[in-house]
């Protein structure tokens, strides 16, 4: 199965290739430079929730002072300064305009191909997606990656996270296999100014779907894996995740404030792993929300600064459990919202 995947996520990355190429003979094309800095607050994991909400902390709860399971070798709760993070993304486009017409609809309408490779402190990875724009309110996505982790002193970027007594920590599997995965997405989206023109109407909404396959190819069916330091999760399988956006754009050097609002959650057989409902789960059917205020500023002709400021919630686990390192032995209890992360990005073209 996992060889035919293999073969799909290349003939697909050949077809976008190929149906670009045949679009038109001479693209638009443009090349940019991204560097990203992020800081993870830190919290208590559900220790310390108030009213649903954890807040910013930076104590830790200690394992000896929670009850874990006999087979589980426990985990503390929190962490002393929080987390950091720096990545650099390089991204080529071409761009053809495609499908052409007369009318408003068919104004601006393209194919575009991005091709992006991307550096963290703990992982690689390169990607390819394809954006068609058939009208002006709606865009049609597909892309796939691939891309391998190491560890390093302040974090670990691949490994299988195994239960049992003799695995202390989620394991530490430098280029251990590669993680792939692929993507189809659409996006309707609408500007108030098309009704109501005027540089200070541009109210900006999108939003849409999206349906995502991962493999890590170093992993069983049924092993979790961490993948550039996340709580390490995740299984080999189908995700299905939604953005809608809400914006103001101005004629300013702050060009755009926004509010991004994401899902995201397991599909299929990972869902029904252990539902939420379930005596004991974990809630492998929990949907993640995410809610980041954010904020681009032109800072000049080639170069702009995008920032934001995230939310998340996630599941909160009983008090008997809460102290299980593996996530498979707690015993889902609910869910809080915390403060994640601050990130800010500045984009140039080159």
């Amino acid at each position: 199965m996992q060889t035919i995947w293999r073969m799909l996520i290349a003939a697909a990355c050949a077809a976008v290739v190929a149906a670009a190429t045949a679009a038109a003979d001479a693209p638009e094309q443009a090349t940019t430079l991204a560097v990203r800095g992020v800081y993870y607050f830190g919290y208590e994991e559900g220790w310390g929730v108030h009213n649903g909400f954890a807040p910013v902390s930076y104590g830790i709860v200690h394992k000896e002072d929670l009850a874990h399971a006999a087979d589980d070798p426990g985990r503390d709760l929190g962490y002393s300064w929080g987390n950091a993070g720096v990545g650099l993304a390089l991204a080529h486009s071409l761009q053809w305009p495609f499908p052409t017409g007369d009318g408003p609809l068919l104004e601006g309408n393209s194919l575009k191909l991005t091709l992006t490779g991307e550096l963290s402190p703990v992982s690689v990875t390169a990607s390819a997606e394809a954006v068609l724009t058939p009208i002006a309110i709606a865009e049609i996505a597909a892309g796939a990656s691939a891309g391998t982790g190491w560890s390093i002193g302040i974090g670990n970027g691949l490994g299988r996270n195994l239960p049992g007594a003799d695995h202390d920590a989620i394991l530490a599997e430098p280029f251990s296999g590669l993680v792939l995965s692929a993507w189809l997405a659409a996006t309707l989206q609408f500007d108030f100014a098309a009704l109501w023109p005027g540089d200070w109407h541009h109210v900006i909404v999108a939003a849409g779907p999206k349906l995502e396959y991962w493999d890590f190819t170093g992993a069983g069916k049924d092993e979790a894996w961490q993948w550039e330091q996340d709580l390490g999760d995740n299984f080999n399988g189908w995700r299905f995740s939604t953005q809608t956006f809400v914006g103001y754009r101005m004629p300013l050097r702050v060009q755009m404030v926004g509010v991004l609002v994401a899902t995201t959650a397991n599909l299929f057989w990972n869902a029904r792993r252990s539902p939420m409902d379930d005596p004991g789960g974990w809630g492998s059917d929990f949907v993640t929300l995410t809610i980041a205020p954010t904020a681009n500023v032109t800072l000049s002709d080639r170069a702009r600064l995008s920032a934001l400021v995230q939310l998340r919630t996630e599941r909160d686990y009983t008090r008997e459990t809460i102290g299980n390192r593996y996530f498979e032995l707690r015993d889902y209890d609910g869910w809080f919202m915390y403060l994640r992360m601050v990130a800010a990005i500045v984009t140039w073209k080159l």
